[in-house]
Parts: structure tokens; C-alpha cells; sequence
């Protein structure tokens, strides 16, 4: 199957996967050749035989959520029809599939349908799974990021804000996640927070060159210059070669002596 595929013949990659599903026995099997022969025919625009796919994987193995995802994501967000995407997705919950991998695949669905208040809502639903995972064996760190993802995908900033902070509610000290979450408020123009969140990685990671230099850049965004000064000062210590680094600082010495002057 790969090898049409590399050569483009996704349409022939789709109807070998199928026939690899007639000669299988194992469910679990049969739907993944089922799953991927839908992929390939969708890669060839031949929608029909996708949809046909992947409806039958689900008559394979009812509990794999991957087949409810793509018809919603796929088939139904495309075309604008939530109220198959919905019925997919609920199918699919009463099935035993992942609730929450669904949940994530409707908000991605209103999302190309172009419903941010069903994206939403999916993703709230999604929150709401989280919850009920709590004190099971799922790691709830790992399942707030999932939806943090899917929310950026969406363009949905408060929906990551609010993952992203749940999940560090589990893990306070992940550097990549406070890194993200700080950025995010970087981009938003809220310094007081961005330098909050920047500070705490510089303490957990004392020598990232780059987190004291967003940790400046922040500070220097809400006027606090003495310690833009020492965040500046400890990027171009720890990187010397940077010259993005000096640049900055530089700059920022000469607006406070110009400030000192006037």
C-alpha cells in the first residue's frame, strides 16, 4: 500500500487496503485497513467510497473512534451538515468509542463548518470528559493538552488558556506547557501575565537563554525596566552569540538613560 502511495495512486492504495480487509479475520485489524483504505480514496477525491469505508469499519469494530472522527471531520464538517456530525458523534459515545477523542472531532467539525458556537460547545463537552477521567488510569495532564490542541486549531484562545491552566493544575512545573501558556498571553499583549508565567520557567530553568529573554521583552512591555535590565542581561549571559539578544538590550539601556535625560 505504501508503495502507491508514494507514487500518488491513492485510489489504488485505497482498493488494496479494502481487499486486505476481506482476506482479515481480526476486527480490530479489518478496521484499520477499512480506516486507511477511506484515507487513501478521500486523498483521491473520491469521497463516496471514503464514506463507505469508513462506515464499515465502524460495522468492524463499533468502539474505534477513529471512523466517527473522520466521517465528522472529513465528510460532514466540509459540507456544512453539523446535525450529521453530531448524529455520527453520538453514535459513537453510545458505541463505547472515546467520548472525549469525539467530542474534539465535532469541535473540529463546527470548526469547518464554520460554528464557533458549536466548536465551543464541543470542546466544553470535552472538558466535561476530562473531569469524569479524573482518578481513572488516564493521565488527565496529557488529555487537558488534547483538548489545549484541538482548541488551538480552532483559533479558540480562551478554550487553550483554560486547558493549558487545568493542565498545569496536574503538572505546575511543565516548562513547555507554561512556556506555551505565557506566549499566549505574550501575543495577547498581557504582560503582567506573560512575565508571570515566564518567570516561573526561568526559575524551574535557569539557564534558558530564550525564556530570560521573553521574560525581558514582557517586562520591558509593562515599563518595568529595571527588570527587563536584568532578564536582558542574563539572556546575553547565557547566549553571547545572540545578536538578537545585545540588540534588545542595548536598546533598552539607551531608552532608559534617553528616559533619564528628559
Amino acid at each position: 500500500a505504501g508503495f502507491y502511495g508514494g507514487l500518488g495512486r491513492f485510489w489504488d492504495q485505497g482498493r488494496l487496503y479494502e481487499r486486505a480487509a476481506v482476506e482479515e479475520s481480526d476486527k480490530a485489524t479489518i478496521s484499520t485497513f477499512l480506516v486507511n483504505a477511506g484515507i487513501a480514496y478521500s486523498k483521491a477525491r473520491d469521497n463516496l467510497n471514503a464514506e463507505r469505508m469508513w462506515r464499515s469499519a465502524i460495522g468492524a469494530e463499533a468502539s474505534d473512534p477513529r471512523p466517527y472522527q473522520l466521517l465528522a471531520t472529513a465528510v460532514y464538517g466540509p459540507k456544512k451538515n453539523l446535525g450529521a456530525a453530531r448524529e455520527i458523534i453520538s453514535d459513537g459515545i453510545r458505541n463505547g468509542a472515546s467520548p472525549l477523542l469525539l467530542y474534539l472531532s465535532l469541535a473540529e467539525a463546527a470548526g469547518k463548518a464554520g460554528s464557533a458556537v458549536e466548536s465551543k460547545a464541543a470542546l466544553s463537552s470535552a472538558q466535561a470528559e476530562v473531569k469524569k477521567a479524573l482518578g481513572k488510569s488516564e493521565d488527565p495532564y496529557v488529555l487537558y493538552l488534547l483538548i489545549a490542541d484541538a482548541a488551538r486549531r480552532l483559533r479558540g484562545k480562551e478554550e487553550e488558556k483554560a486547558a493549558l491552566l487545568a493542565a498545569l493544575d496536574h503538572r505546575p512545573r511543565a516548562s513547555n506547557t507554561l512556556f506555551r501558556l505565557a506566549n499566549l498571553y505574550f501575543e495577547e499583549r498581557d504582560f503582567d501575565r506573560a512575565a508571570f508565567y515566564y518567570g516561573k520557567i526561568a526559575t524551574i530553568s535557569p539557564n534558558a537563554a530564550d525564556v530570560y529573554f521573553q521574560l525581558a521583552v514582557a517586562e520591558e512591555g509593562r515599563y518595568h525596566f529595571s527588570a527587563a535590565d536584568k532578564a536582558y542581561a542574563r539572556a546575553v549571559e547565557l547566549a553571547p552569540d545572540n545578536k538578537l539578544f545585545k540588540e534588545r538590550y542595548d536598546s533598552l539601556r539607551r531608552r532608559v538613560a534617553a528616559d533619564r535625560k528628559s
